[in-house]
């Protein structure tokens, strides 16, 4: 949400609060309002202080400058966020604009780039030491200190976004499935909690958790588009309650909530809803698995799913097993479909280097001519029975392939033609499995058996065969898992997400946070469980601060 005041609209707000017209302008034109998003009071004070001495103006103190921030964006709130001892104060609902340069410093992967142990402590004191000899005064000090803040965790790497990244990610259109935010579902989760649950629940608290849900998602989504991953662990503790937030104890108190999120249906319809948001995610951050991205985009990107499952973890220490052995698989299942995703991109572009080069192509022409196509098909027939006169078809088509000046545009169309040849007719999805597991089979054992032929023929073109053949084995899986996929009438993440519900299944002490058997979907918990799940949340001496987790 942007803001569109007018300057005539600007220079009213400063004549109002007695501010500079161009301070009022620099706000609107580097901050936006997101809901679900913060930032640290003390980070928009600073990037200020720095705009001030910047160009020449004369700055407000901290509380005149809150004043103004609150005049220009009346919608944000203050929100007191951390671990004891280490709270601060945020902007809730506030975001650096995805135009603006502030965030070309600001934007950094900040999670997945973090130093190693002691790094941080000796970077400290360095820049501390290198401040107090270089300048004398407060006010330089300071802005060294908030240089070390903002960019400590990313200090030791290189990478940094520079912003055309966000030209590489895909429509966020229908990314929140509104779909299953309503729905008869609901209503089932709904008699299911006012008859069954230890603690007197209505409408109104499940429709409370909704509404709550949808904002979440929608929040997480800003912070993908923004390409601020680190964001998304704040977003879960805060919502999943490993983290204490006053704002969302008086929207909907933990009494209330775990009661709502201990029923197993409503924990089967979270999950259907990540599943489909996570995929849309991954279409988001990946919309063309063979268009070249920049490589730190890729590497954000790779970072962020490998950080996943910690995150998911760490938010929901106070969550019942069952929903977080389920969340975690889903998570796995987006980890595994960026990184899958990420490795066919990074080596279509290294394979890109090699198709375009003409000499490259003609040597593996002259190479592949070498071969023995029937002797192949003679020794490996025995073990993996293959037709050869499709066998020999294709591998005609590809000599074809490596002779054409236009193969980088080609070669995809190429293997998906394989692809459904060998697919055929399926008649149901349970053959659609098997045929594409004989298929990988055949793919791979007659591939290895080539390069076998090519390595004992000392082939000069070798590594350009063993990094095609590469590229090729991961799109030929990629293309499969699709149609699969689609077969089955689901996503691909979806396919991988309920692939992994059969290889980790969950024992029935697993299951003992509900009180009941996974299979009775009454969504019961007991007593005890609840009284203690409620009591471990309350905060001691003081509501802000991080609670203590049962064990």
């Amino acid at each position: 949400m942007e803001s569109n005041l007018s300057s005539v609209e600007t220079s009213q707000i400063a004549v109002t609060i007695r501010a500079n017209p161009r301070t009022v302008e620099w706000l609107m034109d580097n901050f936006e309002l997101a809901e679900g998003m913060t930032m640290p009071r003390s980070t928009v004070f600073h990037h200020y202080v720095r705009h001030c001495r910047r160009i020449g103006i004369e700055q407000m103190n901290q509380a005149t400058f809150g004043k103004v921030i609150r005049s220009v964006f009346p919608a944000i709130r203050s929100r007191r966020l951390g671990t004891r001892g280490q709270s601060r104060y945020h902007y809730y609902g506030l975001r650096i604009n995805l135009k603006s340069p502030l965030l070309a410093g600001h934007s950094l992967e900040e999670g997945a780039l973090r130093s190693k142990p002691g790094t941080n402590k000796r970077r400290k004191s360095v820049m501390v030491e290198a401040a107090k000899s270089a300048v004398s005064s407060t006010s330089s000090i300071e802005d060294n200190l908030f240089e070390q803040q903002t960019s400590q965790t990313v200090a030791a790497s290189a990478l940094q976004l520079s912003g055309h990244e966000f030209d590489h990610l895909g429509a966020d259109h229908a990314a929140v499935p509104e779909r299953l935010f309503s729905g008869p579902e609901w209503g089932r989760i709904d008699r299911l909690l006012s008859t069954n649950s230890v603690y007197p629940l209505g409408s109104p608290d499940l429709c409370m958790f909704r509404d709550a849900y949808r904002r979440h998602c929608q929040a997480v989504l800003e912070a993908v588009l923004a390409l601020r991953f680190s964001a998304i662990e704040g977003l879960w503790s805060v919502f999943w309650r490993a983290r204490y937030d006053e704002e969302e104890e008086k929207a909907l108190p933990f009494a209330k909530f775990y009661p709502v999120i201990s029923c197993t249906a409503m924990q089967d319809h979270i999950i259907e809803i990540d599943v489909e948001f996570f995929g849309s995610l991954t279409t988001i951050l990946i919309p063309d698995v063979l268009r070249p991205i920049p490589s730190s985009l890729t590497q954000v990107i790779r970072n962020f799913a490998k950080s996943m499952e910690g995150w998911v973890r760490e938010s929901m220490v106070k969550m019942p097993k069952r929903l977080v052995h389920h969340k975690l698989l889903a998570a796995n299942a987006l980890a595994h479909a960026l990184k899958r995703n990420t490795s066919l991109n990074h080596l279509a572009q290294a394979a890109r280097t090699v198709l375009t080069n003409p000499a490259q192509t003609s040597t593996m022409l002259a190479d592949l001519s070498r071969l023995d196509i029937c002797s192949i098909h003679e020794q490996g027939s025995l073990m993996c029975p293959c037709e050869f006169p499709a066998m020999k078809r294709f591998a005609d088509e590809f000599k074809l392939l490596l002779a054409d000046s236009n193969i980088c545009e080609r070669w995809p169309a190429w293997i998906d033609k394989v692809v459904d040849f060998a697919m055929g007719a399926v008649a149901h999805h349970t053959s659609m499995g098997s045929v594409s597991q004989e298929f990988c089979q055949k793919w791979s054992y007659f591939s290895s058996l080539a390069i076998r032929d090519l390595t004992l023929r000392s082939a000069v073109s070798f590594g350009s065969f063993h990094l095609i053949r590469l590229l090729f084995d991961e799109y030929v899986v990629y293309a499969l898992e699709k149609r699969t996929a689609k077969f089955a009438n689901v996503s691909a993440l979806g396919l991988f997400f309920n692939h992994l519900m059969n290889l980790y299944p969950l024992s029935e002490t697993d299951y003992r946070n509900l009180g009941r058997p996974s299979h009775i979907s009454t969504g019961t918990t007991t007593q005890a469980t609840m009284d203690s799940a409620v009591d471990n949340h309350r905060p001691q001496q003081t509501p802000r601060v991080l609670p203590r987790i049962f064990p």
